[in-house]
């Protein structure tokens, strides 16, 4: 007689919106993307906090070239939930491909709170404020992931042509040198490194 009533418990919200993303899963497995959008769909709709079948949906309307679709999901996400570092960043690329730079730039300072241990999350607000030419708050970013990952030699490259841009050429000097010592720059960057370098020691 204890079968009905586990059969109701069974059937919460968010139970049910679990195996709506299961099966989403599963079409996704057998390479029916449409369907699995479908029922990704609804399993967002079920649980609004249902964040992994989001981030599984946004990546699924971006395979199928569906890139406004995944941005209004993406901002809606945020919207339920801002403290999902993976998904911010993830917007914020999707709105630099349009061309949204600054959009891009408030979308992960909104998140970058709950971001404190993304080094990769700091660098990459730091190269977009740097494209928009805030390049004080690039150094400052850069600097914080610096610090948790002193061998990144493209950081300390961002690093140097911040300050550069700011007339600091000892610190740029100085960040270009660290760039070259981490012996992690590709031969492009590194000549392009080189190049700074000649510069500043004219």
């Amino acid at each position: 007689m204890a079968l009905p009533q586990k059969r109701m418990t069974e059937s919460s919200p968010q139970e049910r919106a679990d195996n709506q993303y299961a099966q989403a899963l599963e079409l996704l497995r057998q390479g029916k993307q449409s369907a699995a959008i479908q029922g990704l769909e609804q399993a967002v709709r079920m649980s609004t906090r249902q964040d992994a079948a989001r981030q599984v949906l946004i990546g699924a309307l971006i395979d199928m070239g569906r890139k406004d679709e995944a941005i209004k999901n993406a901002q809606d996400g945020l919207v339920e939930h801002v403290a999902q570092p993976n998904m911010a960043m993830i917007l914020a690329r999707l709105q630099l491909e349009k061309g949204e730079l600054r959009p891009a730039i408030i979308t992960l300072e909104r998140t970058l709170p709950y971001a404190a241990e993304r080094t990769d999350y700091e660098a990459f607000l730091a190269a977009l404020l740097q494209r928009d030419e805030q390049h004080k708050q690039a150094v400052e970013h850069y600097l914080v992931a610096l610090q948790k990952a002193p061998d990144a030699g493209v950081w300390w490259m961002g690093l140097g042509i911040s300050y550069q841009a700011m007339q600091r050429p000892a610190e740029a000097q100085e960040a270009f040198k660290r760039a070259k010592n981490t012996n992690s720059l590709n031969a492009e960057l590194s000549a392009f490194v080189d190049t700074r370098l000649a510069q500043l020691q004219r």
